[in-house]
């Protein structure tokens, strides 16, 4: 049954009820109740089947009184409180409701009249049928006349909302989920759908694939934003879950759109209804939910992960679009390289190209053919701006920190300069950016080019005293320098080695000969006694001296490359360790 069927026999049960008689001639008409018209006719049950019987003219044997199975109640009371605030799939209701022998009747099971015979059922309630101007205390109308017409909803819905896929047929994209054989592909198709996180870009198709779960599954879906949701929301949904469960047996699957933003409380509060499965819970975050999902749901739920739609993917969308008649029903014509265009902008994301598409046509007059066509020139008008998908404080910002640091390891100045470029186009703090900069001067040039350090710290300051857009110029030039640079990583080694040992081995006190003798005190208990002054000797370095406690003599943490600046380093120390080991006493506390 359509809603707004269901609308009809609602107010067709308040006339057949009416306090004067079912048979008053004041009574409306049935053409006075929306969606009639498939209803006009009563027909005898048994030519009908279970079909929908009573508008009002069939007269009650108790008019005053009637029994409504309390299942389709509670269906109704969650439905009208929550129909407005779900972006859920088109569903419809599926039972049925009639009013035959004094009986009311719904989902094609009879119960007795008060007073009639035949046993009562815990699924049951007796309640008087409400006037038009009075209902039962404490139980809302079934439907109200606010709920209008599904047609009338779509044209004011965004094109990617109308052409939003209904069944995994017409699902675009993520053949590893929901290709055929996959794991979720044959949850889905077996009704037994998990608790799951999905995590992907936008336009990906979270939503989408969410709904065409739960309507697989036959659950109930309810929508909710973790931007404007909060507790009591999720409490009062799954309080509706457990009571639709108890009378039904209908499952309920909550999707809560950018779970991310929930923070720990919020998601505490819903763990452990999970757990106990009086829902199923459908999260869906771009964020990586490692670090924005708490490690208690992580461990009841599955991740799976979306990848950003192919170009052939996303013009199959476009294409279908055009010629869906929920969508532009052909009445809009794409030129071939406005259409490469919207592929190209929308960057794997469906949604920016059908919303794209939709401000391009939009913009257009009709033909005498009545059809808009959209051009190269209209599309690019109507995007204005490439939109990358880029969150200064989630994954995007360090995937593009680690493309950038990698090229600049790499060698390669045009895979440096193209991830510097996309994050100075994504808006990214240039200050951040040079900061990484001085890092990896010291960090991956090091000793085989000093000057790299010099002029990355530059390039920081630089940023910092003209800022942007001129701020480029610096960073490029470092960003160029750093890259072609010779590499050397001995600095990091050797502190590896050096964190291995002061965590690993015993913190012996400072060697009495290296400690400072600043009192008389001092001096009289051996501080500095021994220490041999490298100014003294021959070329100002004594080989005899040592400086590492006794337990780590001769240990080596720095060994230095050949590359760059630093082969003449690593000759120099080559040098002074050959002169150490030549000079080296019988029994040496230590070594260079």
């Amino acid at each position: 049954m359509e809603l707004r069927e269901a609308l009809a026999v609602e107010r067709a049960a308040h006339l057949a009820t009416h306090a004067h008689g079912a048979n008053d001639s004041s009574a409306p008409e049935p053409k006075e109740v929306p969606g009639e018209e498939r209803l006009r006719k009563p027909q005898p049950y048994r030519e009908r089947g279970h079909g929908v019987l009573a508008l009002g003219r069939e007269k009650l044997q108790h008019p005053q009184a009637g029994i409504v199975a309390q299942g389709a109640v509670v269906r109704a009371q969650i439905a009208r409180r929550s129909f407005s605030q779900q972006n859920a799939p088109h569903f419809a209701w599926s039972f049925r409701a009639y009013i035959k022998n004094g009986l009311y009747v719904i989902g094609g099971e009879k119960y007795p009249m008060p007073g009639g015979s035949g046993p009562l059922t815990a699924h049951t309630r007796f309640m008087p049928h409400p006037r038009r101007s009075q209902r039962p205390s404490g139980i809302s109308p079934l439907f109200t006349a606010e709920v209008v017409d599904d047609a009338a909803q779509a044209t004011n819905k965004p094109l990617a909302a109308r052409v939003r896929p209904r069944d995994l047929d017409e699902y675009v994209g993520q053949p590893h989920l929901v290709g055929p054989g996959r794991v979720l592909r044959k949850a889905i198709d077996a009704r037994l759908l998990p608790s799951m996180i999905l995590w992907g870009p936008p336009g990906t198709g979270k939503t989408t694939l969410a709904g065409i779960a739960a309507r697989r599954a036959k659950a109930r879906f309810v929508a909710l934003s973790a931007v404007s949701a909060g507790v009591a929301d999720l409490r009062r949904v799954i309080e509706e879950a457990r009571q639709l469960a108890a009378v039904t047996g209908e499952r309920t699957v909550v999707f809560i759109d950018e779970i991310h933003r929930f923070n720990k409380a919020q998601q505490d509060a819903v763990l452990p209804f999970v757990e106990e499965g009086t829902i199923t819970l459908i999260g869906a975050t771009t964020e990586n939910p490692s670090f924005e999902v708490i490690s208690a749901l992580l461990s009841r739920t599955r991740v799976f992960v979306l990848q950003p739609l192919g170009d052939d993917d996303v013009r199959l969308i476009v294409e279908r679009a055009l010629a869906d008649p929920r969508g532009l029903n052909g009445t809009v014509s794409v030129e071939p390289d406005a259409l490469g265009a919207l592929v190209v902008v929308a960057n794997g994301d469906a949604r920016v190209a059908l919303n794209t598409l939709e401000l391009a046509s939009d913009a257009q007059a009709a033909d005498a053919n009545g059809v808009r066509r959209v051009d190269l020139a209209s599309v690019k008008d109507a995007l204005q701006r490439r939109s990358l998908v880029y969150d200064r404080e989630g994954d995007s910002h360090y995937d593009t920190i680690s493309a950038f640091i990698k090229s600049l390891r790499g060698s390669d100045p045009d895979g440096s300069l193209y991830w510097l470029m996309r994050m100075i186009d994504a808006g990214e703090d240039p200050m951040f950016i040079a900061r990484r900069l001085v890092i990896l001067a010291g960090e991956d040039v090091g000793l085989a080019d000093p000057q790299a350090l010099i002029l990355a710290s530059a390039a920081q300051q630089a940023v910092h005293l003209i800022g942007m857009p001129e701020g480029y110029y610096p960073l490029a030039e470092a960003t160029v320098y750093l890259a072609l640079a010779p590499k050397s990583d001995s600095i990091k080694r050797a502190h590896a080695a050096l964190a291995a040992d002061v965590e690993g081995t015993r913190a012996d006190p400072v060697p009495l000969h290296l400690r400072n003798a600043a009192t008389g005190l001092m001096r009289g208990l051996g501080y500095g006694k021994g220490y041999r002054y490298a100014h003294d000797a021959a070329e100002h370095f004594d080989p005899a001296e040592t400086f590492l406690p006794d337990s780590l003599s001769g240990r080596r943490y720095y060994e230095p490359t050949d590359l760059g600046a630093e082969a003449a380093l690593k000759a120099r120390l080559e040098e002074l360790r050959r002169r150490v080991t030549e000079s080296r006493r019988e029994e040496p506390p230590g070594g260079l």
